[in-house]
Order: structure tokens, then sequence, then C-alpha cells
């Protein structure tokens, strides 16, 4: 298992000695075996450009690293007529690989990376020139021995974070030599064996620049702080997922206009923006950003994760220019079917991991996406929509997160690296459903079912969602005491069927009702742990912790009311007059506490209405607070009470429902009660004068 970022820095970083005598001995059973360390390589000439190199290899054996294209092991043998034997170690196996000219079936190809030991015949040296590759390349080491190619001049050092220990080979004295990290004595095709605990990813960066371009006057601390963090996140990336990309270009400046000045005629792209807050635009290739987002990420909008997060998104997102999509203005990427539920959801898949590697205390984002999981019914499968290639795949913020569990279940079967070798093949098969079952190691169907079985057990669709009925739900959670529980059901229903027969209104959402404030987040009712009692559906769940809600089941006329009014309006009920906003509950819970005998409605509407004398303001323009003892709050109720008279009570609600359709509040108050809202401010004065 690769290791997680989180434990960057614990292991050694000091390479261990291997004693002299165990050194000896092993090069003498080599040299016995016909596998001998070689004389190591020696790079005569810098690389031009990235582009090719020379060896000097010596008569006997050489340790170099095959860092070109790869290519058939008989074009090595046809470079260097005074090889006799070629050897590689397969760290996996635990075994060499050999040939000899023209005996290839054992090593037949030569891969980037490689280290490789090169047996010579004759007396004297020989230049060896190759090719290199520009890209770098990545080296996957396993637990114990492994023999590497070195792509670049210079010490090694980001190594010394996955590796115990590394030893070079010593052509004079024909031993090895313990190899200290950041020691620039390597050059580029050299070769090296490393020990490392556990199998990882190795990323060689090779020779071309990051993608980065510094525009302006940036502080040396801080592109150095920057660029530490480029490094981290392709580090992370190659050793998570397998990935060598340097990420989109992006041009970082300490202000707006000098990005304005930049502009790539090929992409047709140009950056523009006015205001002073972060700001980035991506094309194809290109995302340019101001410092002040970049680095701190103090403005970024997400928080959770901390100041390294920066530039995640736009790595993680560039990734999503080598998949399959219908994007057009991305470039012509093909058209082709694919599972848009992991498309849409790969880039917050790697986003994620790094956040939770570099932050593993930190687990708000999973909290929150668990709970915001739980409202999305469909099965996954229906999210593939594989037949329609858009230009946004269609998938909600609710069915991205659930996307996003089931990518991570699929990658505990078939491994992380799986996840972008799947993007990449779909670029070149149109049977996604057959990729699927090579890369994962499972058919779709099968991991249908799997997820499916995982997801109701991990954080299932809250019950309201699932079930035929047209009515709220209330579930139980283990603790609550009997009599309690009893008292709160007898109240839930009462409340319902009031709303329904006399208002003619219903709203559909779960009541959790715990024991405690910790159950409410253990359950994955909130991704919190609520610190008061607020009994009002936020998201089609009410949450009530009885040791915080002491007087339930009190107020449970309030919630029925919010979650009628927000069902049906949740968007619009600003638009309302405030007067009706607050008069409407007013009246309504007035209704239900006369209906259960707790008050005298006769004594509420006297006492509203000798409040409202205190005021001689019109309706329209008085200042409204939520209790009758205001003069404000008094005419909102008394302005309810002659709108349910005069159009009857379901209208109040049935106010709600139309106001989604309608051109304006105006509009959907005539449709609601018959009259335009003027002729009911006039009679409505008319009335209260009445009342005197």
């Amino acid at each position: 298992m690769m290791p997680d970022v989180r434990h960057r820095g614990r292991l050694p970083l000091r390479a261990r000695h291997i004693s002299p005598a165990l050194l000896a001995a092993l090069a003498a059973l080599l040299l016995a075996a016909g596998l001998a360390p070689s004389i190591p390589s020696e790079a005569s000439d810098e690389a031009s450009e990235g582009e090719t190199i020379t060896t000097v290899l010596h008569p006997g054996w050489n340790m170099a690293g095959w860092v070109g294209p790869a290519a058939p092991t008989s074009e090595l043998f046809d470079a260097i007529p005074a090889l006799r034997q070629v050897s590689a170690w397969d760290a996996e196996a635990k075994a060499y690989q050999r040939a000899t000219r023209n005996r290839y079936a054992e090593l037949p190809t030569l891969a980037p990376g490689m280290g490789l030991w090169l047996r010579l015949g004759g007396d004297t040296t020989v230049e060896w020139s190759r090719q290199v590759r520009p890209d770098g390349f990545v080296v996957r080491m396993e637990p114990g021995a492994n023999m590497v190619a070195i792509a670049a001049d210079g010490g090694v050092t980001s190594v010394r974070r996955v590796a115990t220990s590394a030893h070079r080979w010593n052509p004079a004295m024909q031993r090895f030599e313990s190899y200290e990290f950041g020691d620039a004595t390597l050059g580029i095709g050299d070769a090296l064996w490393i020990r490392a605990p556990a199998a990882v990813n190795w990323r060689q960066p090779g020779t071309p620049d990051h993608a980065l371009v510094f525009l302006g006057d940036v502080p040396v601390e801080t592109r150095a702080a920057i660029l530490a963090q480029y490094e981290r996140v392709k580090d992370f990336f190659v050793e998570r997922f397998g990935i060598v990309t340097p990420g989109p270009l992006q041009y970082i400046a300490p202000d707006v206009e000098l990005l304005r000045n930049v502009y790539v005629p090929e992409l047709d792209f140009a950056f523009s923006s006015t205001g002073t807050y972060c700001h980035t635009s991506i094309s194809s290739r290109v995302s340019k950003r101001v410092l002040a987002c970049t680095y701190p990420n103090t403005s970024s909008g997400r928080d959770v994760f901390g100041p390294e997060f920066s530039l995640v998104p736009e790595f993680a997102e560039n990734l999503r220019f080598h998949l399959p999509s219908a994007w057009r203005w991305l470039g012509s990427l093909p058209a082709v079917p694919m599972p848009h539920w992991l498309v849409g959801a790969a880039g917050l898949y790697a986003e994620t991991a790094y956040a939770e590697a570099s932050e593993p205390l930190d687990r708000r984002w999973r909290a929150n996406a668990l709970v915001d999981g739980r409202r999305v019914t469909v099965a996954l499968s229906e999210l593939e929509t594989v037949e329609t290639s858009g230009v946004i795949i269609p998938l909600s913020p609710e069915e991205r997160r659930v996307a996003f569990f089931a990518i991570e279940h699929l990658l505990r079967i078939g491994g992380e690296p799986a996840l972008f070798e799947y993007l990449r093949q779909l670029r070149q098969t149109a049977d996604w459903r057959g990729t699927f079952a090579t890369v994962f190691g499972i058919a779709v169907e099968d991991f249908y079912a799997s997820f499916e079985a995982y997801r109701a057990e991990a954080f299932p669709p809250l019950p309201h969602l699932v079930d035929d009925l047209e009515e709220p739900v209330l579930v139980m959670l283990d603790g609550v005491p009997k009599q309690d529980g009893e008292a709160i059901r007898e109240e839930f229903e009462a409340v319902r069927r009031f709303f329904a027969s006399r208002f003619e209104a219903t709203t559909e959402f779960t009541m959790f009702v715990a024991p405690n404030a910790e159950s409410i987040q253990a359950e994955l009712v909130r991704p919190y742990v609520p610190t008061d009692c607020w009994l009002a559906p936020s998201w089609g769940v009410v949450d009530l912790p009885l040791d915080l809600c002491t007087d339930a089941p009190g107020g449970f006329d309030y919630m029925y009311y919010l979650g009628v009014r927000n069902e049906l309006s949740i968007h619009h009920v600003t638009s309302v007059p405030r007067w009706f906003n607050e008069g409407s509950e007013l009246y309504v819970r007035a209704a239900y506490a006369a209906h259960t005998g707790r008050t005298s409605y006769i004594d509420y509407r006297d006492r509203a209405v000798s409040a409202a004398g205190r005021s001689l303001d019109p309706l329209e323009t008085a200042t409204i607070f939520d209790s009758i003892a205001f003069p404000g709050g008094a005419l909102g109720f008394l302005a309810v009470e002659w709108l349910a008279e005069y159009a009857g009570e379901p209208a109040l609600f049935e106010y709600y429902r139309v106001l989604p359709s309608s051109t304006s509040h105006d509009d959907a108050f005539e449709q609601a009660f018959g009259l335009t809202i003027e002729d009911f401010y006039e009679r409505f004065e008319a009335y209260r004068a009445t009342l005197q």
C-alpha cells in the first residue's frame, strides 16, 4: 500500500550503511553468478536541453540508468558493440531479468526508469550516447531493494521521504558506497540501489521547468513557498495516482494589472477582472491567478483545507484536460460514452485526497459530504447519462458527493492509480464498460450492486425521500426514553393532522429524535454536534436532541409551519411582505394552540387588537415584529386573519405555493386571495378602523 502523504517526514532521512564486508560478499556473489554490479556511469557531457547524454562505460561491470523512451533491448546491443550482457532488477519479483546478444526473451524491452547492469568486454572505455526523455518519468519502487535510473543532474532529495537508504557503485574499488540524499554528485543516466520500506511511485521530474510563471515583483520568499507547494502537489499526484503532469500553466502576479497584459493568441485567451479578489480564468492550457489568492490562501472560499489548498484545484482540474469529455471549448476532445458520475467527480476525489492527506485530522468536508449524500435517492447507475455528451457533466452538488464516495469505494477494489488510468484508456475506446472491468477488476453492474449495499449502510437516503407518502417521517434514535418518545410521537401526529385538515397543507421532512446532541452527528443527521435546540427543517431534516430541547414536544407547530412554507417557496420567502411572513406564523400557531385547548384564541386576538391600536402607521409601511406584543406584529396577525376569513385558511399556504411560478409576489397574492394587494390594503385599513 502506498504511504500516505500524512506520514511525510516520519521516515529516516539518512541512509543506513551496509557493512563493507556484506557489500563485498554481495559483489563477489553477483560476479560469480554473472550478475555483477558494474562500475557506475560517468556523465562526461551535460545533456543539451535534455536531448542526449554521453555516458562513459568501463570494461567489466557498469551500473547505468535507462532515461530514454521505451526501446527494444536489441537496440542497446546495437549501440554498444562491446556489450556482453544487460541485467535489470525486478523489484517486485526480487529477481534479475537478463539479456545477451540475440537472446532477449527474458528482458525484451527497456523501460524509462530502469536501472541496468551492463557488462562490457575488451580493455578500453566506451562512450555511449543516448536520448533522454525531457519530461522525466515515474519509478515504481517496491518494499525492499530497487535499482532505479536518475533523470536529472544534481542530488536526489525528493526520494528521502520514501526511502531509508541508497547506494551507488564505485568503479575504482568495485564495491558499493553509501549515497547521502542531496549529494550533488549524480548525473543524468546514473543509477542507484534504493531501499524502500513500502511500495511507492517516485516521480523524477526530468529537465523541463515548472508550469508557474511569476510576473512583476513577487517576493523571493513567496516564490519559494509557492514552488515548494507546487513540488509537493506534483509528488502527491505521482505517489497516490501514478500521474506525471506539470499541471496547468499558471501566471502569478501581485496585482490584476500585470495579468491583463498577458494574452495567448493561439488559445484566444485573455484575462480580465475589475475586482481585487481572487480571480482565475482557465483555458485548455493556461490559468492566471492573482498572487493574493494563490498564496497565502486566505480568500479561496475553501477554508476547510488550510493554506496549501490553493494550487490543488487547478492541478486536479488540469487532469480533466486529458479526459474524453465533450467540452468543446476546451479543444476537440472526442465525445465518447462514459460514466459521468466517475468523470464528474474524479477531480473532486483527487482534491479531497490531497486535502485529507495534508490535514488528516480535518474531516469536516467528509462529514458534510456524507450528510449531503443522504439527500440523493437515485441509484448510481442512473448517473451515467452516457448517451448524451454535454458541455457540463450533469451532476448536482449532492450527486457529486455520492459519486465521490462511489469512486472511493471503487478504488478500494482497483487501487488509486486505476482511476486516471481508466480515464486515459477511455480516450482510445468507446467500450467504457469493458474498459471499466479490465482496469478496475470488477464489472460495472457488479460494482453498482456492491456500492448500493455499502451506501445503504454508510449514508442511506433520508427516510422521507424513499417512502411513498407525502408527509414527514419521525425517527427515534437509540437511547430515547420510551415516555419521551411516546409524547413526541403523539404531538408530531397531532400537528400533522391539524395542518392537513385545517390548511390543506402538508410537507415532507425527516425528524430525528436523539437522546443527546452527539448522537445527531453520529447518525449523519448533521455534520456537526448541535449546540442549541432549533426545531426548523433544514435541507429536509429536523434534529431534536433531548438534552438541548428540554421543552419537547413544544414548538412542533412552528416547525411544521416552517416546513410547509419553505418547501413551497424557500427561495421566494424574502419577496413576501414581512407583515405576511410574521403574521401567518402568528395566526397559524394561535389557531393550533386554540385547537389543542392550550390558549384561548379570543383572548389572544383581543391582545392583538389592543397592541395594534397603539400605532397609527398603515400596514404597508409599519415596522413588523414577530410578536403581538408589538403593534407591528399585532397588525400582521390581524391582516392574515382578515385574509383567512376572506379567502379561506388554505389560501394562506396557496400564496406560498404559487410564488415560484408567478411573475411577482403581487401576482401571486392576487392568484391566492382573489384581490389585488392594493385593494387589500385599502379594505384592511377600513376594517382596522372598526376595531378601535
